[in-house]
């Protein structure tokens, strides 16, 4: 029995000291190599030996980043060193977004663009602002009418006059420049009462691959882009309004012809995405990727070849 309780003892202690030490080794990654410039959570799964979910895509000289912010939109996109933020989310997911952005050792923006001024899509956009270097800013112009007055997006407007940061409008049918990517503006045609239908519309294409961003765009807005003759094809589609039965039409698809398609979205009263969108993108064979059941959906290419990390499980 003495043997016993002594074995047991020791047992203890040999454990203790194990956990003492593997909380002092782990403190000591935490800290150690900072003073090299390279972030604490880089060294602690590089010597675990796993890979940061937000690090998967970085053999790949493009990548776009859906992030898993619930019912909202949060998309970053990093290509041959140039970075794209659309929208910021919901206020409350702030933290999720910066510790995105700091893992990746983002610091400057070349383009941040707010596709609409709902609060599911402004989030903490004036932290943001606040925080990291942004070269270009752009969002819509809105009537009188329908311009919010809630306090986000107050607040971003704030940061950007501190800032001196020049509001871009987007015009429809004018293509430039970042980097190697080309960007097409599509939306919205014209000045809508209606505000999801005022959404930013862009497409991103880098070499043979494209990413299509829609925001919350409606039917409407869908309706007289095609009538615009825009060459709305992608590889990539972001669904309209988080899977809502007002966006992605088969007219739509029709023109995008996506191979991919993926949702923003989370749980909420509203039972998004909706089953008929979901059967629609299933009769055009599109691949589809949810927030909701995936986390952060990342498309990674070389400018020829897709590759698909989720969250959750890979592709």
């Amino acid at each position: 029995m003495k043997k016993e309780f002594k074995l047991k003892n020791i047992n203890k202690k040999i454990l203790t000291i194990l956990s003492v030490g593997i909380i002092f080794f782990s403190s000591l990654l935490m800290l150690g190599l900072q003073a090299f410039g390279i972030p604490a959570w880089k060294n602690v799964f590089t010597a675990c030996g796993v890979t940061e979910f937000s690090r998967h895509a970085d053999d790949y000289p493009m990548s776009v980043h859906v992030l898993d912010v619930g019912k909202a939109d949060s998309i970053f996109i990093t290509c041959e060193g140039k970075n794209i933020l659309i929208d910021a989310g919901e206020t409350s997911i702030y933290k999720v977004v910066n510790e995105y952005l700091r893992k990746l050792d983002v610091k400057t923006l070349d383009l941040l663009v707010l596709t609409h001024q709902h609060s599911d899509h402004v989030g903490s956009m004036s932290k943001i602002v606040d925080e990291l270097n942004i070269k270009s800013f752009m969002m819509p112009k809105l009537k009188d009418e329908i311009i919010p007055t809630f306090k986000s997006y107050e607040k971003l407007l704030v940061s950007l006059d501190k800032k001196n940061i020049r509001v871009d409008k987007p015009i429809p049918g004018k293509s430039y420049n970042i980097g190697e990517m080309k960007i097409d503006v599509f939306a919205p045609v014209e000045q809508y009462d209606n505000m999801n239908s005022n959404s930013i519309v862009f497409k991103v294409t880098y070499k043979n691959r494209s990413f299509l961003f829609t925001g919350d765009a409606g039917k409407e807005s869908e309706r007289d882009m095609i009538a615009s003759g825009f060459d709305l094809k992608a590889d990539v589609l972001k669904i309209g309004h988080h899977g809502s039965k007002t966006s992605t039409s088969q007219s739509f698809l029709n023109n995008v012809r996506p191979t991919y398609a993926v949702i923003s979205v989370g749980e909420d009263r509203n039972k998004l995405p909706k089953k008929e969108i979901i059967n629609r993108l299933k009769e055009n064979n599109i691949k589809i990727y949810r927030t909701d059941l995936d986390g952060t959906v990342t498309f990674a290419t070389n400018g020829d070849d897709i590759k698909i990390f989720c969250e959750k499980g890979n592709d």
